[in-house]
Order: structure tokens, then sequence, then C-alpha cells
């Protein structure tokens, strides 16, 4: 599971600093916190937080708003100091001028915010940020990037700058904080090093450190302060190097395995450095005890003791982009052996049973707690590494936004394989490619992306064992990837076919892959392709065909002005997905055909919480054949965030009403109102068949009702079934980052609103109420919080009443969800071994009565 190691650490600062955009935080840029002393009197260490050009000072136990003051509008890239040359607690605050011609420094109370100096300069050369305090002094660079000036924080002196001739003209270079007081960290052209800073602020000497990626985070220890510059060699180890600043002296920490890279591009780089040590009585003992911690760009942690690496952590897997589910590999007498040869021994089985027997008692240990689930999943059947019938194990395929994909066991998420691409390729889409009818040939699956010449990389990867059996670049950029079509068959396999949208005005569209069986999808006349783009920014939602010659032609367009009908959500129906019925029975045995035009789109418009005026949220239901209106309402008070889901013939979306200060959810279903005489019996056992065309508009009865919700939503999904048949579930990742599954029989526009009626009864239609029940049994993730959720991807298992769904933010959660309850599938402690023995009790009894009365009949005949 993947997880941000200091996220505890991090709560009440994020709280803070939640609280200050809520309350309208004036401007927006990074966060700075700063310690303070107990200014407010509770007893209490305080804080000051700096969020755009708002700084607070609350306090450190209750959190309660000790003083706050805005800085002023045409200041930028600014930074907190404690002043450590006053009486009374003061804080210092450094800033640029928008312009960059002007550095000021304030030096405010900390008690009561109250101004106690000002001071600026203006020097010839404009500045940029970021501004970092040690020393006593500001420091930024020049915008020419080798002059360094600097302010001191009090006193009546003004700026100075000096020239870095360690750092070669015209390099682009940035300062960065890594805490410490006697050096200054400057990073440039890949590359970062230490600038030693003299008791006076001035500038000392540089400790350049060829191919140094990252600086760690300063050390100090019997009075000098250390750094450890570290980079990768060329077959990709780390290595590390430890510099004292007052003593100039240099050791290693970490011994790179090959030699060192003369180049840096195409290559994942060392991002951060943390360096600590278990013992920091000497500097002696830091080298023998030190610790390194690196983050690379590609997202992988590693904890380095010396050149061992004490533990690894794959955190890309925090920032999923996309989630593919396939069958892991067919069963085979080798992945027996295999599994076999992994079980736990007679002997471990039986401790096992002992540490089980401890654990129920309340006896075990931690560890012993650990030992006993990691032998419990060696013999489970969870983690067989081959599919089963059922189709619960699956191997889920991950990519995440470094540029790393994952090949996940869904038993307990162990990796089954990784691979990492460069940095120069940014991946954005993944995609199945080809299933083979050979069940001993693995699936394919295609990853997409944008690579640094403007072009597109794509690659085709082996799920099976994590290798790269195909890859190219495409001239040209790829705006969006549609399925072209149902998969194509080749004789081999089910090839998909995937249309590559362009840019411009007037976008080409490319097939992948582009053969003779798969371009005859853009040739065939009676079935165009077509496909809609909506662009958020400019407020303008479009269709397109696609000519044989794939250029597209825009065929209409719908403005909406982003001043006040800003693109707030849409969402579309999944390609090809299964419907089992077109048409509702109702209680009366009379039918309701549903709306089912998989060419629909759901499409929220509306005001922002930033824009003045009347809030409302607008609700549009497009034809994206013709763009034709089928839907819309307007919800007045209503504003974002939208999100929305269309599932056959309903869409559900949710919005946040500032009427009623809670969030709400609308159903929208929309039915096929033409005349028509069909029969429930005809429909199960008749062979009715109607062809629908978005250019022949039927008439449309919609629909629709709201209902509050017991929670925020900030992300919604549904579950997935092999044939469409369970009863649907909504999968809302709500804002306490939990899953929660909302039974679609709430969310019916139909629910009557008085006493049900024999036929709402027969129809099983739910009273309606104004707000949507809150079950604590329904939350998939159960206790556990899946941080900062993004997204829930769900997939069908081969059996129709389960679906698999995946919660990713900073966490993984992977859940098996039953609608419908398994009404396929016997639980999985079903006695198997007392319905055994009651029908070999019966059969055995069977035999013993027959033999009874055979022998009591012939006594009768002799009698």
């Amino acid at each position: 599971m993947a997880s941000l190691a200091l996220r505890a650490s991090s709560v009440y600062a994020i709280k803070i600093v939640a609280f200050d955009v809520s309350d309208g935080a004036a401007g927006k840029g990074p966060g700075q916190i700063l310690v303070l002393p107990d200014v407010s009197g509770d007893g209490s260490t305080d804080i000051g937080v700096l969020w755009g050009r708002k700084l607070q000072v609350v306090s450190g136990s209750s959190g309660k708003l000790v003083w706050q003051t805005v800085l002023p509008e045409d200041w930028s890239a600014m930074r907190l100091s404690l002043a450590a040359d006053t009486e009374d607690p003061a804080i210092h605050v450094a800033g640029l001028s928008n312009s960059g011609k002007e550095m000021h420094v304030w030096t405010l109370a900390a008690r009561d915010g109250g101004v106690q100096s000002k001071k600026q300069d203006r020097l010839d050369a404009p500045l940029q940020g970021p501004v970092l305090c040690k020393r006593g002094h500001a420091y930024a660079f020049a915008r020419d990037s080798y002059w360094l000036c600097r302010m001191p924080l009090s006193g009546e002196q003004l700026a100075s700058c000096e020239e870095l001739k360690q750092i070669p003209q015209g390099l682009d270079s940035t300062l960065v904080e890594t805490g410490g007081d006697k050096a200054l960290v400057v990073r440039t052209l890949g590359t970062a090093l230490p600038v030693a800073l003299d008791a006076d602020g001035s500038l000392g000497h540089a400790f350049f450190t060829p191919g140094a990626e990252a600086i760690s985070n300063g050390l100090a220890v019997d009075g000098d302060e250390g750094y450890v510059a570290a980079g990768r060699a060329k077959d990709g180890s780390l290595w590390a190097r430890l510099t004292w600043i007052e003593s100039k002296k240099t050791v290693t920490l970490v011994t790179a395995t090959g030699d060192l890279a003369d180049s840096l591009e195409g290559k994942h780089r060392v991002q951060m450095l943390a360096l600590s040590a278990k013992d920091m009585s000497s500097k002696k003992a830091v080298k023998e005890s030190a610790r390194v911690l690196s983050v690379a760009s590609d997202g992988v942690f590693n904890l380095y003791e010396g050149n061992a690496v004490t533990w690894g952590r794959e955190e890309a897997l925090a920032s999923v982009q996309a989630a593919v589910f396939l069958d892991l590999p067919a069963p085979s007498p080798e992945l027996a052996a295999q599994w076999r040869a992994a079980a736990p021994t007679l002997s471990q089985r039986v401790r096992a049973e002992f540490l089980s027997l401890k654990d129920q008692f309340g006896a075990a240990l931690p560890q012993e707690q650990k030992e006993l689930s990691g032998l419990k999943a060696r013999v489970s059947s969870r983690l067989l590494p081959f599919r089963d019938p059922n189709g619960f194990r699956k191997l889920i395929v991950l990519l995440t936004e470094p540029g790393r994909v994952f090949g996940l066991h869904s038993g307990d998420g162990h990796q089954l394989w990784s691979m990492s691409y460069p940095p120069t390729v940014r991946l954005k889409h993944a995609a199945v490619w080809r299933t083979s009818h050979d069940t001993a040939r693995p699936p394919e699956v295609l990853l997409l992306g944008a690579n640094q010449e403007g072009g597109t990389f794509y690659s085709i990867v082996d799920v099976h064992h994590g290798n790269e059996t195909g890859s190219g670049t495409l001239p040209y950029n790829v705006t969006q990837m549609l399925e072209a079509g149902p998969p194509v068959h080749d004789g081999t396999a089910e090839q998909h076919v995937y249309a590559l949208v362009g840019e411009g005005e007037a976008p080409s569209v490319h097939l992948l892959p582009a053969t003779d069986q798969t371009l005859a999808l853009l040739e065939a006349a009676a079935s165009p392709l077509h496909f809609w783009r909506c662009n958020a920014t400019a407020g303008v939602l479009e269709g397109f065909t696609v000519s044989s010659a794939g250029k597209a032609s825009l065929l209409w367009s719908a403005a909406f002005p982003p001043e006040n009908e800003a693109v707030q959500g849409a969402a579309a129906p999944a390609f090809n997905s299964p419907i089992y019925s077109y048409a509702k029975v109702l209680g009366d045995r009379s039918l309701k055909l549903k709306y089912l035009n998989p060419n629909t789109m759901f499409l929220a418009t509306g005001s922002s919480p930033a824009q003045p005026g009347k809030a409302h949220i607008t609700a549009h239901v497009f034809d994206t054949i013709t763009g034709r209106l089928l839907f819309s309402q307007t919800h007045e008070g209503a504003n974002g965030p939208v999100q929305a889901v269309l599932v056959e013939n309903w869409v559900v979306y949710t919005y946040w009403s500032r009427a009623a200060h809670r969030f709400q959810a609308t159903v929208v279903e929309l039915y096929d109102d033409s005349p028509h005489d069909l029969t429930a019996a005809q429909l199960v056992f008749g062979s009715h068949n109607s062809t629908m065309s978005s250019y022949r508009p039927v008439n449309l009865e919609v629909l629709q009702q709201s209902f509050f919700l017991p929670f925020g939503v900030k992300t919604l999904a549904t579950t997935a079934t092999s044939y469409g048949i369970t009863q649907k579930f909504l999968l809302m990742g709500t804002f306490s980052d939990q899953v929660y599954m909302m039974d679609k029989r709430y969310l019916d526009p139909r629910r009557p609103l008085g006493t049900p009626t024999k036929e709402d009864q027969a129809e099983m239609l739910v009273p309606y109420d104004v707000e949507l029940p809150l079950a604590p049994q329904l939350f998939a993730t159960h206790q556990q919080q899946v941080a900062n959720l993004r997204g829930i991807d769900s997939s069908p298992a081969n059996l129709e009443s389960t679906c698999l769904a995946l919660a990713h933010g900073l966490d993984l959660h992977l859940t098996r969800v039953q609608p419908s309850k398994t009404f396929d599938l016997l639980p999985e402690d079903f006695p198997f071994a007392l319905l055994i023995a009651i029908v070999v009790s019966m059969i055995v009894g069977s035999i013993v009565l027959r033999y009874l009365s055979s022998q009591t009949s012939l006594k009768q005949k002799w009698a």
C-alpha cells in the first residue's frame, strides 16, 4: 500500500492551511509555518502561518486565532523568520516586489502583529524568488542568476549583491530551503551545491560536487554543519558524500556500484535527500551511524545505512492515473509447484496454530501477530499466482504520474513487477491492447503519453511478465484516446482499436494499430466515427465526425461563457458496457422503454464559488451526434464541485447547495415515450427488435428528483458486473476519504411521495425521503481511510454478483462489492463437511431403513 510517510505529522498544519483558504485567504501561493514561543499566554507553543499574502498567528494548543494581517498586494516570494535579537518575540517578513526590483523587510511584534520597523531598497537588477532567511539576512538571486543579493533583517543597512563566481554565467539558478544556518544551497543545471555563509552573512566557499543531483538538510554537530550531496551512477546506483562546512572536509557515505554518469538526460534524478544519524555525539559517530533517505523523481524512496538499503518504498503508487484489471496466468504445473514450494512447512503450520490460539486470548505480541498474518497469507488461496474460476484473483496494472507502471496481485496488493519510463515521457493513458484466445499467451496493455519533442510515445507491455513487447513514437500530439469500436478478431486474439485525436480546430484522427482490418472502421460509411470534446477553459463543447481520410469535421458546438457558465463537470457512459434489459417492468406489468443512446453525455455548468452574483448549477444532457439538447435543468443557489456518472439511461450528479448548506444529489432518468404495444411476455420470450438513431429523435419522458446527502462527495463511480443484471451501487468517495456504497434504488425519481400503492410495492419502490440513508455497514472501506482519495475504478468479476472496486489516493484499497448479495456463490465459511456428513448419513440411513423394511416384510410373509 502506498502512503505518505509524513502525512500524520502534517495533519495539524494542513488543517490550518485549509481553514485559511476557506476563510478567503488573499491571493494564492506556497505556505510557510513558523514555530513561535508562547505569545498567546496559554502556556503552549504558538504557530505563525503564511499563505498567499495573509499572515496568521494561532494558538498551538487550541488553534484559536491570536491575530492576523494582510501583507501588501505588490509583494511576492515572502519568507518568515523569527527575530533573534529582540527582547520580545518578533517576526521578520522578507519579500520582493512583483517587479523584482525592490526588496522589503518588515518586523512585526509576535504578540499582536504590530509593525515595529519597515525598510526597503531598490536594486538595479530585478530579483527572483524564492527568498531565504539565514544568518540574520534575507537572500535572493538576481534574474541573471549568478548575482546573489542580501539585506539584513534588522538595523538600517540596505541590500548588497555579490557575484557567485562558482556558477557559470547564464545558467538558471535558484535557492533551496534545507534548514541549517551556515550555508545556502543553490540548485543549478541539474546539480546542487552548498555555499558557506560567514558570520556577517557574506558568501564563503562553495562546495561543488560534480554530478550532484540533490543536497540534504543541514545537520549540526560539534559547532559544524554537514550536508550530503548525492547522485546516480550509470547503472542507477546511488552515491552520497557528506561535506562539513566549517572544516571543509568530505567523506563518502554511500558508494556507487558503477561509474558516475556523464549526462543526466533521460534518467530519473534524485529529487530530495534527508540526512539523519543515530549517534550525533561527534562527526565520526555521525559518519558511522548516518542514514540517508533518497527520493527519486520516479517516486522511489530508499533509506541507506552505509551501502545497504534498509528499506525502500514505491511512493509512485500514491499518484495513480489509470488502472486496468486483467486476468492472472492460467493454472499450470509450474505455477502450482512454485506455490507449493513457498507453502509453510509442517512446523510452521503448527506454530501458526499456536500463535492463532495465543492471539484469540489476546496474549500475542505485535511481532507474533505480524508473523501469524504472514503465515496465514502463505496458505490462503487469495494469493495463488494464477487465476480462479470466479475471477476474484486479478492482476491490476497501475499507471502513475512519475512514469512508473506496476503489476499488483489483487490478493494483498503485493508487487508482481514494475517498470520505469524516462522523465522525457509523460504517460497519461493505459488500456487493454490485446487479449489472446490461447490462455497460455499473456494479455497486453497499451501505455500512451507525450514526449518532449512534441510527439506521442506508446508502449505495449506483456502484463504477466512486465516486459515491453513493442514501443514507438508518433509524430503528432494526442489530446484524446478513444476506443474506436469493438475488438477486431485477427484469428489468434482480440485486438482493441483506438482512435487518437490530435490538436487543432479540425483535428486529425489516427487509428492504432493502423492495419487494413482496422482502417476499415474509418471507411464504413454506414457507421462513421463520431467523438466530442469539451474545452473547459474556453467553455466550448464540440461534436465531430471523422472522414475516411482521418480528418475530423465539426458538426455542432455549444458555448458556455466561463464568466457565468463555467464548466463544472462532465460524464459519459462507459464504452460497450453490458445492458441486460432495455425496458423497466412496472408494478402493473406495463413497460417503460429506456432511452439507451450510447452517444449521450452529461455536462454541468454554472458559477464557481469565487464568482460574484447569484450561484447556480445547470445540468445538460446532450446527444453528441447531433448536438441536440435532451434535458436541461438549473439549480438556483448551488455551486460546484460537481461529480457525475452516466449509466444506461440515468445520470446522477452531486453539488453543493448554498441555501441548505449541504450536499445534494440529483438523479435524472430518460425514457422513450413513443407509443408501443410491447408486453412483459414479449420482452422475455419474444424477438422484439428496434433500431435507434440520433437522426430520428424520439419523444422523451424525463424523470428527476433531488435528495440531500449525509456527506460530501469528492469522486463518484458505479459498480460494474459481467452482464449488467445485478442492481447498481453508486460508489461515493466522501470528503472523509472513505468509499460509501449507495444503493441505486434510493436514487430513483419514481419513489412515491405518499403511501406506496400496490403497484409501487410490487415494484419494491422505497417511499420518498428528502435525505438519503446512511448505514455504517455500507462503507466499502470499513473503518479504513484512503488518504487524499482521488478516484475509484471498478471491474466485473466472472461471477455476476461480484464487482471489484479499487479506491486510490495516497493509499490503495481493493474490495469486493456484491450489490445483490452473493446469489451465485456459496460463502467462504460454508460448512461443506457438515453437508457431506448429512448426505452420507442420509444415504446410510436409507440403506439401513431399506434393509429393515425388507426384513419386516419377510417376517410378515412367514407369519
